[in-house]
């Protein structure tokens, strides 16, 4: 039997929640209600965190936009990087702040090759793979500078001091009901402010190919 693991991890690297025990036909959207409601998740106060699309859109969980081109592997290269919308820019960037997720999750499976084969496992056994990630989060902690690091190709995180801040507690009402349309208009505003910035730098582009292009006549005319 497999099961559904919810996991939150900062782009430190380091595993601030997990939850286990809801068997693998539980919705992800299940899990993440339940853990509203009855656990102690909370993020950074004015903070939110990433989701995949199977997760309603907030303004403390925010998700891609749907029907859009997402994953990493569908831009292998940069010229293929094309944005036709906003969208598909903002699911790009989306999906490259969220691969580090992707890359905790491999890191785990080889640090602790056990989770590769927990469907063999009886259930009440898999639940304790929560202490795998205990481990994970020591061994972050306490590995040496030039030690075993699989981050991202695109890691997000500063190399600065980080400062306290106080912890939110979330409600399933305050998140989940009331703040769809706040975390549309967030997404959007994000989506927004990214394509601005895409054609400005795009623009700038064409404008110095053409500079050189023009140059490069000049100077064929001239010989």
């Amino acid at each position: 039997m497999s099961q559904n693991v919810m996991m939150a991890v900062g782009f430190d690297k380091m595993i601030q929640y997990v939850i286990t025990g809801w068997g693998g036909s539980a919705s992800d959207m299940s899990v993440l209600r339940w853990s509203l409601k009855r656990s102690n998740f909370s993020l950074p106060y004015g903070k939110y965190y990433l989701v995949d699309s199977r997760y309603a859109n907030t303004n403390k969980f925010i998700a891609p936009y749907r029907g859009f081109r997402y994953h990493l592997s569908n831009y292998p290269h940069a010229i293929q990087r094309q944005y036709s919308s906003k969208e598909e820019l903002y699911n790009y960037k989306h999906a490259q702040c969220r691969n580090i997720i992707e890359c905790t999750f491999r890191v785990l499976k080889r640090k602790f090759r056990i989770l590769k084969e927990m469907k063999q496992l009886k259930f009440n056994t898999q639940v304790k793979v929560v202490v795998c990630t205990v481990l994970y989060n020591f061994i972050l902690l306490n590995e040496d500078e030039h030690g075993d690091d699989d981050s991202t190709t695109n890691d997000s995180s500063d190399s600065t001091e980080e400062v306290e801040e106080p912890m939110e507690r979330l409600s399933f009402l305050d998140t989940l009901l009331d703040d769809s349309r706040l975390g549309d208009r967030l997404r959007r505003d994000i989506a927004d402010s990214l394509w601005e910035e895409h054609l400005r730098e795009y623009t700038s582009l064409y404008m110095i190919n053409t500079c050189l292009f023009n140059s490069a006549c000049s100077v064929r005319l001239r010989q």
